[in-house]
């Protein structure tokens, strides 16, 4: 109250003679509530159509009251650089998760996946003679899920034109006369496949 009672003494009044009985009424006001203050000062003013200037003024039947904003009571404490990094890095990880999302959308709508079109492939190779490193001929390497079979050339190779799934992964064999048999698994389109045949005892 008393806050609003000096507003009005340093306040200009169009009317200098009226300041006093202004001042009087609001003397007479008990609230100590800032609410009920602003509350018993506004029908004072609405009951004797008193306009105010200064930092104290009536517009639209609201007194207003205009002063410094009062000092916090405790300073904010200013928030330490790791919060703020961590704040930031969870942000971009935030964005990224949403790009990778609506990247992969497009693949989830499009329906379930068709099986891939087989195609027809090479798997080619080199048959050594593991004691040796050489190159072995005459080993006999097949496919068994194709019913395939190739004989090395002079230089171990041997080459083979199989019509499947895209890199599909396929068993093989290899079998020569005085070595151990041989048996493990290829990617089809492996044009550089090298594996070693031991002797037999």
């Amino acid at each position: 109250m008393a806050g609003l009672i000096q507003s009005l003494l340093s306040a200009p009044l169009a009317d200098v003679q009226r300041r006093e009985p202004v001042i009087r009424k609001l003397n007479d006001i008990t609230a100590t509530e800032e609410t009920a203050v602003l509350s018993q000062a506004k029908t004072v003013f609405a009951q004797q159509q008193w306009t105010v200037q200064g930092n104290v003024y009536q517009a639209c039947g609201d007194i207003h009251i205009h002063h410094e904003p009062a000092a916090p009571s405790a300073p904010e404490k200013a928030k330490p650089l790791v919060e703020k990094w961590q704040a930031w890095a969870g942000l971009a990880v935030a964005i990224l998760t949403a790009v990778t999302l609506l990247l992969d959308l497009p693949a989830k709508w499009s329906g379930p996946h068709t099986p891939s079109v087989p195609l027809e492939q090479p798997l080619a190779g080199t048959v050594l003679d593991e004691a040796t490193g050489e190159p072995l001929p005459g080993v006999v390497v097949s496919l068994p899920d194709f019913d395939m079979k190739r004989t090395t050339e002079m230089d171990g190779s041997f080459r083979f034109r199989v019509t499947s799934q895209r890199q599909a992964s396929i068993k093989f064999t290899a079998q020569r006369n005085g070595y151990k048999s041989y048996s493990n698994y290829a990617t089809l389109g492996n044009t550089d496949l090298r594996f070693p045949m031991e002797k037999s005892e």
